[in-house]
Protein backbone atom coordinates (compact mmCIF):
# COMPACT_ATOMS: atom_id res chain seq x y z
CA UNK A 1 0.00 0.00 0.00
CA UNK A 2 1.76 3.56 -1.34
CA UNK A 3 1.64 5.69 1.80
CA UNK A 4 3.62 9.12 1.53
CA UNK A 5 6.38 10.25 3.85
CA UNK A 6 5.25 12.89 6.43
CA UNK A 7 6.92 15.86 4.53
CA UNK A 8 4.97 15.11 1.23
CA UNK A 9 1.41 14.40 3.54
CA UNK A 10 2.09 17.87 5.09
CA UNK A 11 2.08 19.97 1.87
CA UNK A 12 -1.37 18.30 1.37
CA UNK A 13 -2.58 20.90 4.04
CA UNK A 14 -6.16 19.44 4.88
CA UNK A 15 -7.57 19.50 8.69
CA UNK A 16 -5.22 16.66 9.64
CA UNK A 17 -2.19 17.96 7.81
CA UNK A 18 -2.32 22.10 9.22
CA UNK A 19 -1.05 21.67 12.98
CA UNK A 20 1.33 24.53 13.92
CA UNK A 21 3.72 22.07 15.72
CA UNK A 22 5.60 20.12 13.00
CA UNK A 23 6.87 17.42 15.95
CA UNK A 24 2.90 16.52 16.27
CA UNK A 25 1.91 13.19 14.76
CA UNK A 26 -2.06 13.54 13.48
CA UNK A 27 -4.02 10.97 14.77
CA UNK A 28 -7.16 12.38 15.19
CA UNK A 29 -9.36 13.80 12.36
CA UNK A 30 -10.31 10.47 9.92
CA UNK A 31 -8.48 11.05 7.00
CA UNK A 32 -6.23 8.80 5.69
CA UNK A 33 -2.37 8.77 4.83
CA UNK A 34 -3.04 6.27 1.81
CA UNK A 35 -2.10 8.04 -2.31
CA UNK A 36 -4.86 8.53 -3.76
CA UNK A 37 -6.14 5.35 -5.73
CA UNK A 38 -4.78 6.33 -9.54
CA UNK A 39 -8.40 6.13 -11.44
CA UNK A 40 -9.58 8.72 -9.03
CA UNK A 41 -6.81 10.96 -9.28
CA UNK A 42 -7.16 10.48 -12.83
CA UNK A 43 -11.04 11.58 -13.26
CA UNK A 44 -10.30 14.41 -11.30
CA UNK A 45 -7.31 15.19 -13.52
CA UNK A 46 -9.74 14.70 -16.44
CA UNK A 47 -11.99 17.11 -14.91
CA UNK A 48 -9.80 19.40 -14.11
CA UNK A 49 -8.32 19.68 -17.86
CA UNK A 50 -11.49 19.67 -19.42
CA UNK A 51 -12.17 22.73 -16.98
CA UNK A 52 -14.98 21.03 -15.75
CA UNK A 53 -16.35 24.02 -12.91
CA UNK A 54 -19.53 24.79 -13.76
CA UNK A 55 -22.79 23.25 -11.89
CA UNK A 56 -23.63 19.72 -12.02
CA UNK A 57 -26.19 18.21 -14.40
CA UNK A 58 -29.37 17.08 -12.48
CA UNK A 59 -30.55 13.85 -13.17
CA UNK A 60 -26.92 12.78 -14.41
CA UNK A 61 -27.88 9.03 -13.88
CA UNK A 62 -23.49 8.08 -13.63
CA UNK A 63 -23.25 7.81 -9.82
CA UNK A 64 -26.54 5.95 -9.05
CA UNK A 65 -25.46 3.35 -11.91
CA UNK A 66 -21.82 3.03 -10.40
CA UNK A 67 -22.48 2.83 -6.70
CA UNK A 68 -25.55 0.10 -7.83
CA UNK A 69 -23.51 -1.98 -9.29
CA UNK A 70 -20.71 -1.67 -6.43
CA UNK A 71 -23.15 -2.42 -3.92
CA UNK A 72 -24.60 -4.89 -5.70
CA UNK A 73 -21.18 -6.64 -6.39
CA UNK A 74 -19.42 -5.81 -3.04
CA UNK A 75 -22.35 -6.24 -0.60
CA UNK A 76 -24.92 -8.52 -2.59
CA UNK A 77 -27.42 -5.21 -2.38
CA UNK A 78 -29.56 -4.40 -5.51
CA UNK A 79 -30.36 -0.97 -5.29
CA UNK A 80 -32.49 1.24 -7.70
CA UNK A 81 -29.92 3.47 -9.37
CA UNK A 82 -32.98 6.08 -9.82
CA UNK A 83 -33.16 6.30 -5.42
CA UNK A 84 -29.39 7.34 -5.07
CA UNK A 85 -29.01 10.85 -5.12
CA UNK A 86 -25.78 12.74 -4.45
CA UNK A 87 -25.35 15.30 -1.97
CA UNK A 88 -23.13 17.38 -0.25
CA UNK A 89 -22.03 15.13 2.70
CA UNK A 90 -23.39 12.95 4.85
CA UNK A 91 -23.46 15.22 7.82
CA UNK A 92 -26.21 17.56 5.63
CA UNK A 93 -27.93 14.45 4.57
CA UNK A 94 -28.95 13.26 8.60
CA UNK A 95 -30.01 16.65 8.52
CA UNK A 96 -32.34 16.39 5.25
CA UNK A 97 -33.47 13.22 6.51
CA UNK A 98 -34.56 13.94 9.93
CA UNK A 99 -36.61 17.00 8.65
CA UNK A 100 -37.79 15.39 5.10
CA UNK A 101 -38.68 11.54 6.67
CA UNK A 102 -39.69 12.19 10.09
CA UNK A 103 -42.68 15.14 11.65
CA UNK A 104 -42.08 17.97 13.88
CA UNK A 105 -42.10 17.83 17.08
CA UNK A 106 -40.52 14.01 17.79
CA UNK A 107 -37.47 13.46 18.71
CA UNK A 108 -33.79 12.31 17.25
CA UNK A 109 -32.15 9.13 19.31
CA UNK A 110 -28.82 7.94 18.57
CA UNK A 111 -26.43 5.57 20.63
CA UNK A 112 -23.23 6.86 22.48
CA UNK A 113 -20.54 7.09 22.26
CA UNK A 114 -21.26 8.78 18.96
CA UNK A 115 -19.86 10.71 16.08
CA UNK A 116 -20.22 13.69 17.37
CA UNK A 117 -22.38 15.57 14.70
CA UNK A 118 -25.10 13.54 15.96
CA UNK A 119 -24.74 15.92 18.79
CA UNK A 120 -25.89 19.20 16.39
CA UNK A 121 -28.90 17.22 14.76
CA UNK A 122 -31.91 18.10 17.20
CA UNK A 123 -30.71 21.41 17.22
CA UNK A 124 -30.10 21.60 13.76
CA UNK A 125 -33.92 20.10 13.08
CA UNK A 126 -35.51 21.81 16.01
CA UNK A 127 -35.60 18.46 17.94
CA UNK A 128 -35.37 16.83 21.42
CA UNK A 129 -32.18 14.35 21.79
CA UNK A 130 -32.58 10.61 23.13
CA UNK A 131 -29.11 8.98 23.57
CA UNK A 132 -28.59 5.42 24.59
CA UNK A 133 -25.71 4.23 25.87
CA UNK A 134 -24.19 1.23 23.71
CA UNK A 135 -23.79 -2.19 25.54
CA UNK A 136 -19.72 -2.43 25.66
CA UNK A 137 -19.43 -2.42 21.61
CA UNK A 138 -22.58 -3.65 20.77
CA UNK A 139 -26.12 -2.36 20.45
CA UNK A 140 -28.26 -2.11 23.39
CA UNK A 141 -32.40 -3.22 22.03
CA UNK A 142 -33.86 -3.75 25.22
CA UNK A 143 -32.22 0.03 25.90
CA UNK A 144 -33.70 1.34 22.75
CA UNK A 145 -36.93 -0.12 23.01
CA UNK A 146 -37.23 1.35 26.48
CA UNK A 147 -35.93 4.92 25.09
CA UNK A 148 -38.90 4.92 22.09
CA UNK A 149 -41.71 3.95 25.28
CA UNK A 150 -40.27 6.47 27.74
CA UNK A 151 -40.38 9.14 24.85
CA UNK A 152 -43.65 7.60 23.27
CA UNK A 153 -45.10 7.87 26.73
CA UNK A 154 -44.30 12.18 27.79
CA UNK A 155 -45.71 13.05 24.23
CA UNK A 156 -42.22 13.65 22.43
CA UNK A 157 -41.81 10.27 20.74
CA UNK A 158 -38.80 9.41 18.62
CA UNK A 159 -38.89 9.88 15.04
CA UNK A 160 -35.59 9.19 14.16
CA UNK A 161 -32.83 6.74 14.90
CA UNK A 162 -29.42 7.97 13.89
CA UNK A 163 -27.44 4.69 13.73
CA UNK A 164 -23.72 4.80 12.74
CA UNK A 165 -22.94 1.80 10.59
CA UNK A 166 -20.22 0.24 11.10
CA UNK A 167 -19.66 2.01 14.01
CA UNK A 168 -17.42 5.28 14.41
CA UNK A 169 -15.64 5.14 17.31
CA UNK A 170 -16.40 2.00 18.03
CA UNK A 171 -15.93 -0.06 14.88
CA UNK A 172 -18.80 -2.58 15.03
CA UNK A 173 -20.17 -3.83 12.05
CA UNK A 174 -23.89 -4.82 12.83
CA UNK A 175 -24.92 -8.24 11.85
CA UNK A 176 -28.02 -9.05 10.11
CA UNK A 177 -29.55 -10.29 13.31
CA UNK A 178 -29.18 -6.87 14.82
CA UNK A 179 -29.84 -5.01 11.70
CA UNK A 180 -33.50 -6.83 11.86
CA UNK A 181 -34.43 -6.37 15.44
CA UNK A 182 -33.63 -2.83 15.10
CA UNK A 183 -35.65 -2.41 11.67
CA UNK A 184 -38.34 -4.46 13.75
CA UNK A 185 -38.31 -2.20 16.71
CA UNK A 186 -38.59 0.83 14.57
CA UNK A 187 -41.60 -0.36 12.76
CA UNK A 188 -42.90 -1.09 15.59
CA UNK A 189 -42.54 2.46 17.23
CA UNK A 190 -42.86 4.30 14.06
CA UNK A 191 -39.41 5.45 13.69
CA UNK A 192 -37.00 5.87 10.62
CA UNK A 193 -33.62 4.36 10.68
CA UNK A 194 -31.35 6.99 8.84
CA UNK A 195 -28.22 5.06 8.51
CA UNK A 196 -24.81 5.98 8.44
CA UNK A 197 -22.53 3.91 5.95
CA UNK A 198 -19.92 5.77 5.30
CA UNK A 199 -17.43 3.22 6.24
CA UNK A 200 -18.79 0.56 4.74
CA UNK A 201 -16.09 -0.34 2.46
CA UNK A 202 -13.73 -0.97 5.44
CA UNK A 203 -15.06 -4.00 7.38
CA UNK A 204 -13.02 -6.37 8.31
CA UNK A 205 -13.03 -10.45 7.20
CA UNK A 206 -16.66 -10.39 5.93
CA UNK A 207 -18.81 -7.88 3.67
CA UNK A 208 -20.31 -5.10 4.89
CA UNK A 209 -24.27 -5.71 5.32
CA UNK A 210 -26.33 -2.61 4.53
CA UNK A 211 -28.99 -1.85 7.03
CA UNK A 212 -32.33 -1.58 4.36
CA UNK A 213 -31.06 -4.95 2.95
CA UNK A 214 -31.83 -7.23 5.60
CA UNK A 215 -35.29 -7.67 5.50
CA UNK A 216 -38.70 -5.86 3.73
CA UNK A 217 -39.19 -3.95 6.62
CA UNK A 218 -35.88 -2.27 6.72
CA UNK A 219 -36.30 -1.24 3.35
CA UNK A 220 -39.20 0.35 4.45
CA UNK A 221 -38.10 2.00 7.38
CA UNK A 222 -34.49 2.89 6.76
CA UNK A 223 -32.97 5.73 4.85
CA UNK A 224 -28.98 5.24 4.02
CA UNK A 225 -26.50 7.55 3.58
CA UNK A 226 -22.42 6.94 2.55
CA UNK A 227 -20.09 8.41 0.44
CA UNK A 228 -16.44 7.70 -1.15
CA UNK A 229 -14.84 10.08 1.67
CA UNK A 230 -13.74 7.19 4.00
CA UNK A 231 -12.37 4.24 1.62
CA UNK A 232 -10.67 6.60 -1.23
CA UNK A 233 -10.27 9.69 1.45
CA UNK A 234 -11.93 12.18 -0.98
CA UNK A 235 -14.12 14.00 2.18
CA UNK A 236 -12.88 17.44 0.68
CA UNK A 237 -14.54 16.84 -2.61
CA UNK A 238 -17.80 17.15 -1.15
CA UNK A 239 -20.43 14.16 -2.74
CA UNK A 240 -22.28 12.26 -0.55
CA UNK A 241 -25.13 9.78 -1.66
CA UNK A 242 -28.47 9.91 0.00
CA UNK A 243 -29.88 6.11 -1.09
CA UNK A 244 -33.34 5.18 -0.79
CA UNK A 245 -35.10 1.96 -0.78
CA UNK A 246 -38.55 2.08 -1.60
CA UNK A 247 -40.78 3.71 -3.79
CA UNK A 248 -42.40 6.26 -0.89
CA UNK A 249 -39.29 7.49 0.21
CA UNK A 250 -38.47 8.12 -3.82
CA UNK A 251 -41.99 10.02 -3.94
CA UNK A 252 -41.22 12.44 -1.24
CA UNK A 253 -37.68 13.20 -1.84
CA UNK A 254 -38.87 14.08 -5.13
CA UNK A 255 -40.93 16.54 -3.80
CA UNK A 256 -38.07 18.31 -1.93
CA UNK A 257 -37.01 21.62 -3.58
CA UNK A 258 -33.53 21.95 -5.12
CA UNK A 259 -32.02 23.02 -2.44
CA UNK A 260 -32.04 19.71 -1.11
CA UNK A 261 -29.82 18.07 -3.63
CA UNK A 262 -27.73 21.04 -5.13
CA UNK A 263 -24.40 22.00 -3.38
CA UNK A 264 -22.13 18.72 -4.02
CA UNK A 265 -19.48 19.49 -5.96
CA UNK A 266 -18.88 18.33 -9.70
CA UNK A 267 -15.39 17.32 -9.40
CA UNK A 268 -16.77 15.21 -6.11
CA UNK A 269 -19.44 13.55 -8.16
CA UNK A 270 -16.58 12.47 -10.87
CA UNK A 271 -14.14 11.24 -8.10
CA UNK A 272 -17.23 9.29 -6.75
CA UNK A 273 -18.31 7.52 -9.68
CA UNK A 274 -14.48 6.31 -10.40
CA UNK A 275 -14.32 5.43 -7.37
CA UNK A 276 -17.07 3.29 -7.40
CA UNK A 277 -16.01 1.45 -10.96
CA UNK A 278 -12.23 1.51 -9.76
CA UNK A 279 -10.57 -1.68 -9.18
CA UNK A 280 -11.25 -2.98 -5.88
CA UNK A 281 -8.25 -4.16 -5.04
CA UNK A 282 -7.70 -1.10 -3.38
CA UNK A 283 -9.67 -1.64 -1.03
CA UNK A 284 -8.18 -5.06 -0.36
CA UNK A 285 -4.94 -3.59 -0.14
CA UNK A 286 -5.79 -0.90 2.31
CA UNK A 287 -8.07 -3.41 4.47
CA UNK A 288 -5.14 -5.60 4.43
CA UNK A 289 -2.43 -2.85 5.46
CA UNK A 290 -4.54 -1.61 7.92
CA UNK A 291 -5.19 -5.45 9.71
CA UNK A 292 -1.27 -5.23 9.82
CA UNK A 293 -1.54 -1.70 11.97
CA UNK A 294 -4.10 -3.14 13.81
CA UNK A 295 -2.59 -6.15 14.79
CA UNK A 296 0.86 -3.71 15.92
CA UNK A 297 -1.53 -1.81 17.83
CA UNK A 298 -2.96 -4.89 19.97
CA UNK A 299 0.56 -6.49 20.15
CA UNK A 300 2.35 -3.12 21.76
CA UNK A 301 -0.36 -1.70 23.62
CA UNK A 302 -0.27 -3.74 26.86
CA UNK A 303 3.51 -3.49 27.02
CA UNK A 304 2.91 0.90 26.26
CA UNK A 305 0.43 1.60 28.13
CA UNK A 306 -0.53 -0.93 31.21
CA UNK A 307 -4.26 -1.23 32.21
CA UNK A 308 -5.77 0.41 28.61
CA UNK A 309 -8.52 -1.39 27.41
CA UNK A 310 -9.06 -1.81 23.61
CA UNK A 311 -11.50 -3.89 21.72
CA UNK A 312 -10.37 -4.44 18.33
CA UNK A 313 -12.51 -3.21 15.57
CA UNK A 314 -14.32 -4.80 12.81
CA UNK A 315 -14.55 -1.88 10.61
CA UNK A 316 -13.13 1.55 10.11
CA UNK A 317 -9.32 2.48 10.71
CA UNK A 318 -10.07 4.14 14.59
CA UNK A 319 -9.47 2.94 17.64
CA UNK A 320 -11.15 3.66 20.84
CA UNK A 321 -8.78 3.42 23.58
CA UNK A 322 -9.89 3.39 27.39
CA UNK A 323 -6.66 5.28 29.53
CA UNK A 324 -8.85 5.44 32.65
CA UNK A 325 -6.94 3.03 34.18
CA UNK A 326 -3.40 4.00 33.02
CA UNK A 327 -1.11 6.54 34.58
CA UNK A 328 -2.74 9.05 31.82
CA UNK A 329 -6.28 8.71 33.45
CA UNK A 330 -9.29 11.17 32.36
CA UNK A 331 -6.43 13.43 31.08
CA UNK A 332 -5.13 11.05 28.53
CA UNK A 333 -6.68 13.40 25.39
CA UNK A 334 -4.54 16.32 26.91
CA UNK A 335 -0.88 14.42 28.15
CA UNK A 336 -0.91 12.67 24.88
CA UNK A 337 -1.25 15.94 22.65
CA UNK A 338 0.78 18.52 24.98
CA UNK A 339 3.67 15.49 26.12
CA UNK A 340 4.25 12.98 23.69
CA UNK A 341 3.14 15.13 20.90
CA UNK A 342 0.82 12.22 19.49
CA UNK A 343 -2.87 14.33 18.44
CA UNK A 344 -5.80 11.66 18.76
CA UNK A 345 -9.59 13.12 19.28
CA UNK A 346 -11.15 13.15 22.84
CA UNK A 347 -13.32 10.81 23.91
CA UNK A 348 -15.66 13.43 25.50
CA UNK A 349 -16.52 14.07 21.40
CA UNK A 350 -18.27 11.55 21.45
CA UNK A 351 -20.24 11.22 24.59
CA UNK A 352 -20.97 15.04 24.78
CA UNK A 353 -19.92 15.01 28.34
CA UNK A 354 -17.28 14.10 30.73
CA UNK A 355 -18.05 10.21 30.07
CA UNK A 356 -15.81 10.04 27.66
CA UNK A 357 -12.41 11.64 29.75
CA UNK A 358 -9.78 9.21 29.54
CA UNK A 359 -11.28 7.74 26.15
CA UNK A 360 -8.84 8.81 22.86
CA UNK A 361 -10.05 7.70 19.06
CA UNK A 362 -6.56 7.03 17.41
CA UNK A 363 -6.71 7.26 13.68
CA UNK A 364 -4.80 4.31 12.60
CA UNK A 365 -4.93 4.72 8.64
CA UNK A 366 -1.18 5.62 8.88
CA UNK A 367 2.36 4.26 7.72
CA UNK A 368 2.96 1.46 9.96
CA UNK A 369 6.65 3.42 11.27
CA UNK A 370 4.17 6.41 12.34
CA UNK A 371 2.46 4.20 14.64
CA UNK A 372 5.58 2.85 16.05
CA UNK A 373 6.37 6.13 16.93
CA UNK A 374 3.23 7.49 18.10
CA UNK A 375 3.43 3.87 20.89
CA UNK A 376 7.21 4.58 21.87
CA UNK A 377 6.08 7.96 22.58
CA UNK A 378 2.85 7.32 24.15
CA UNK A 379 5.70 4.90 26.17
CA UNK A 380 7.70 7.18 27.17
CA UNK A 381 4.61 9.49 28.55
CA UNK A 382 3.23 6.49 30.57
CA UNK A 383 6.25 5.96 31.95
CA UNK A 384 6.94 9.33 32.90
CA UNK A 385 2.94 9.34 35.08
CA UNK A 386 4.08 5.74 36.34
CA UNK A 387 7.44 7.14 38.06
CA UNK A 388 6.51 10.68 39.23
Amino acid sequence: MLIPDRHTLARRATEKWSLSDPEMLPMFVAESDFATHPEVAAAIADAVAREQFGYPVSGDPRLGEAYADFAATRYGWEVNPEWVFPIADVVRGLWMAVETFTAPGTAVAFATPAYPPFFTMGELTGRETVTVPMAGTRWDLAALEEAFTQARDRGTPVGALLLCHPHNPLGTAADTKTLRAIAELAARFGVRVISDEIHAPLVYGRPHIPAASVSDTAARVTVTLTAASKAWNVAGLKCAQLILSNPEDARVWAGRPAAYWEGYSILGYEASVAAYRADQSFLAEQLEYLEGNFDELERRLPQVAPGVRFHRPEATYVAWLDFRDTALGVDAARLLEEEAKVKCSDGRMFTGSEEGAGFVRMNLACARDTLALALDRIARLVEQHTTS
